[in-house]
C-alpha cells in the first residue's frame, strides 16, 4: 500500500450470496479496487439469522481467499426481519443522555429489552412544530444474538468488524442525487424492505418476511404479490405520517433497489406503476466521486451497491467523502 492510501471494505453477508468490495483512497480520489460476487451453497445464515457461525466463517474464508481482498477490516451490512425500527418522540436532551434513558425504556418500543439488544439512534428533521423541548428520533434495534452470529463468524476467520449497520443505510450512503422524499424497496431473497427516505437520509423503515424466492417459485402469484405490496407500502407510510403528525410528508417518487433475482423485478415493476400515481424507477448504480476498475458491467455495480455504502461508512468517517 503507497502513502497515504487507506483501504475499506463493505461486506454484504446475505442468505444467498456474499458480496464485496473494496475502495481504496487516496488523497480525494477513490477507486472501486477489488469487488467480489459469490453464490452461498449452505444454510450457515438461512432464514434471517446465523444458524452456524462456523459454517459461515468458513465460507467468507474462502471467499476472502479467492477475490485475494487486500484488508481484513470491515463494514457489515445487515437486513431483514430481525433489524427494527421505530420513530419516537424524545426530549431534547444531547444523545449519551437520551441513549441512557433509552436502556430503561426500550421494551416499550421493542420486543426485547435493552439488555438483549444493540441499539442505535438518530435525529429526524420534520417540521413537526414540537419546538427545541421535543423532537423525533429514528431509533434501530436489533437482538444481540443476531448480531452475535456475525460477529463470532467474523472473528472465527480473523476479520475485524468495525461496524454493523443497517443495509438501507448503506444502500442510501452509495447511491446520489437521491434527494427527493422516496419510497424505498429493497428486494431480496427471503425478505422485503420498504423505507421512507429523503435528502439521502433513511426517516423510517419496516421488512416483510418474504421475498422474490416466492414470487420466482410461484408460490405467490404477480397480482398477490402487488397487491400485498401496495398496501404494505401504503402502510409503512400511513405509519410514519400518523407518528410524526406529518400529512405533508409524501413521496415524489419510487425507487426499487433489486438485492437478487432480476425475474422479480420483471413481475413487482409495472404493478407499481398501476396502483401509484408516482414514478417509479431502479437507481443507477453507484457512480459520483467513485472511479472503477474496467471490466465490471452496470449490472453487477448495481448489485454491489450495498457493500459499496459500507465501504463509504468509513471514509466519510475519515473527511474523505
Amino acid at each position: 500500500m503507497g502513502f497515504g492510501t487507506q483501504k475499506y471494505l463493505g461486506l454484504d453477508i446475505g442468505t444467498e450470496y456474499l458480496k464485496a468490495a473494496e475502495l481504496r483512497v487516496r488523497g480525494s480520489r477513490i477507486q472501486v479496487d477489488k469487488v467480489g460476487i459469490k453464490t452461498i451453497g449452505s444454510r450457515a445464515n438461512e432464514g434471517n439469522r446465523v444458524n452456524d457461525p462456523a459454517e459461515l466463517a468458513e465460507n467468507v474464508g474462502h471467499f476472502w481467499q479467492e477475490f485475494g481482498f487486500g484488508t481484513r477490516r470491515v463494514t457489515v451490512a445487515i437486513g431483514g426481519p430481525p433489524v427494527f425500527y421505530r420513530i419516537l418522540p424524545l426530549p431534547g436532551l444531547p444523545e449519551a443522555e437520551l441513549r441512557r434513558a433509552l436502556q430503561w425504556e426500550l421494551e416499550d418500543h421493542f420486543p426485547f429489552s435493552a439488555r438483549e439488544a444493540v441499539f442505535d439512534l438518530c435525529p429526524l428533521e420534520l417540521n413537526n412544530g414540537l419546538g427545541r423541548k421535543q423532537r423525533y428520533y429514528l431509533v434501530v434495534a436489533v437482538p444481540r444474538t443476531f448480531i452475535d452470529g456475525y460477529l463470532t463468524a467474523l472473528n472465527l476467520v480473523g476479520l475485524e468488524p468495525l461496524a454493523i449497520e443497517p443495509e438501507p443505510l448503506a444502500l442510501l450512503r452509495s447511491w446520489e442525487g437521491l434527494v427527493k422524499v422516496s419510497l424505498l424497496i429493497i428486494l431480496k431473497s427471503n425478505y422485503i424492505t420498504i423505507g421512507i427516505a429523503a435528502r439521502g437520509r433513511l426517516f423510517f423503515a419496516r421488512s416483510l418476511p418474504w421475498g422474490f424466492q416466492k414470487i420466482i417459485e410461484g408460490m405467490l402469484a404477480e397480482g398477490v404479490v402487488v397487491e400485498k405490496l401496495t398496501r404494505e407500502c401504503r402502510n409503512t407510510l400511513g405509519y410514519f405520517q400518523a407518528r410524526t403528525g406529518n400529512d405533508t410528508f409524501t413521496p415524489e417518487e419510487i425507487v426499487v433497489y433489486n438485492g437478487g433475482d432480476g425475474e422479480a423485478v420483471k413481475f413487482i415493476l409495472p404493478g407499481l406503476r398501476r396502483e401509484f400515481p408516482l414514478p417509479v424507477r431502479i437507481p443507477p448504480p453507484p457512480g459520483g466521486g467513485l472511479s472503477w476498475i474496467p471490466g465490471i458491467p452496470e449490472e453487477k455495480r448495481h448489485f454491489l451497491a450495498v457493500c459499496i455504502g459500507s465501504g463509504l461508512r468509513e471514509v466519510r468517517k475519515g473527511g474523505r467523502y
